[in-house]
């Protein structure tokens, strides 16, 4: 072998020639073309959106415009409550119950339990009227029914008499009979002092005026020291139900 020589090779020389390139195996250039085709297939079919349209013609911008944005699907529980519904419209509501409340008995009023525009409920106490003549009178009711019930007591005990006296023939028949109505009639007697007695005691409960309905009370008509009646065409308080 000849020993290279120093200095620049002259123009030409094969030391100045460049490699030929190697040669790649067939098959492998074709493996790494379908893996790139692979690539891209996937990475289409992951971003596209299911449904979406791929735009065809339409001017610019038509294939973007077409497409809608992913759907999110989330995971909550089931709970029970209102639904807001709102109906805006003109009209008027009408209250289930409009109520004038009217005192039974008539007697001065001592005490308004109320104030305007107040939430009451049902039973309860809105004012008082006087009850002093009133249970004077369920007084003299109960001590005529003592006085009847008395009477009808001693003419029981005189018919049981009549009817041993009758059963010995030492009186007449038409004794026993008469004292047996005196029985019935006293008797009647009782039951009459006894609704005495029952509508005297009404009144005393009367006397405190509580509310018929639950519902938002309107104006005081009357107040403490005035005479109510039954007749008063504007009552108490007027009682507007709003639930429902």
């Amino acid at each position: 072998m000849s020993e290279p020589q120093s200095g620049p090779a002259p123009y030409g020389s094969p030391l100045l020639r460049a490699p030929p390139p190697r040669k790649r195996p067939v098959g492998r250039t074709l493996l790494w073309i379908l893996l790139a085709v692979a690539v891209a297939v996937v990475a289409a079919v992951v971003l596209t959106p299911h449904g979406a349209k791929t735009g065809g013609g339409g001017g610019r911008g038509g294939g973007a415009a077409g497409r809608r944005p992913p759907t999110v699907i989330g995971v909550a529980t089931a709970q029970s409550g209102d639904i807001p519904i709102q109906f805006m419209a003109l009209g008027t509501v009408t209250p289930v119950a409009n109520v004038i409340v009217h005192t039974h008995i008539a007697g001065t009023l001592t005490n308004v339990y109320f104030k305007e525009g107040q939430m009451v409920r049902e039973g309860q106490l809105l004012a008082l009227v006087d009850e002093r003549p009133y249970d004077i009178a369920l007084q003299q009711a109960e001590g005529q029914l003592l006085r009847d019930q008395a009477l009808l007591t001693n003419a029981r005990l005189d018919l049981k008499r009549y009817e041993t006296l009758l059963a010995q023939d030492s009186i007449q028949g038409q004794q026993v009979d008469t004292q047996a109505a005196l029985v019935k009639q006293d008797e009647g007697t009782v039951k009459t002092d006894q609704a005495a007695v029952g509508a005297a005691k009404l009144n005393v409960i009367y006397c405190h005026v509580t509310a018929p309905v639950s519902g938002r009370v309107g104006l005081r008509q009357v107040d403490a020291g005035n005479y109510v009646n039954i007749g008063d065409a504007n009552g108490v308080v007027v009682i507007t139900t709003l639930d429902p």
